[in-house]
Order: C-alpha cells, then structure tokens, then sequence
C-alpha cells in the first residue's frame, strides 16, 4: 500500500515513527508539503491523509482510504 501525508503540523519525530510503523507493515509512506501539488505527486496512492485538492482526488485511480484532518 502506498500512503501519502499532506499535513503542516508533523515535525521529523512523528514522521520518523510513521516511516518505521509504515515499513513494519509493509506499506511505503510519502510526506508532502503544504506547497502546490500536483496529481502526479500523490496519484498512485492507496490511502491519503491530510488536504489534498478536491479537484484532484477523483483522479486517484487506487483509492481505498482518505483521512482528513477536519471534523
């Protein structure tokens, strides 16, 4: 599974524990940041979390998960 994270608040101590919880379980794990994005930088993700561009996620052909950062 491809995981790719697009929040502002992760410092490198949280990403280093998702990285090592990621590879455990053989997912791989991407982070982005909250600049300007574009399909091909998250498109063949499985699971995303954090905000993407609406526009944009109903291009993501493996889709399983979508987790955002609001209620």
């Amino acid at each position: 599974m491809k995981v790719t994270v697009r929040i502002p608040f992760l410092n490198d101590a949280i990403k280093e524990r998702l990285t090592k919880t990621a590879d455990e379980i053989g997912y791989s794990i991407k982070f982005l940041s909250m600049d300007d994005v574009t399909i091909e930088d998250f498109g063949d993700s499985d699971i995303l979390f954090g905000r993407f561009p609406a526009d944009m996620i109903k291009d993501v052909k493996n889709l399983k998960w979508l987790q955002l950062p609001s209620a």
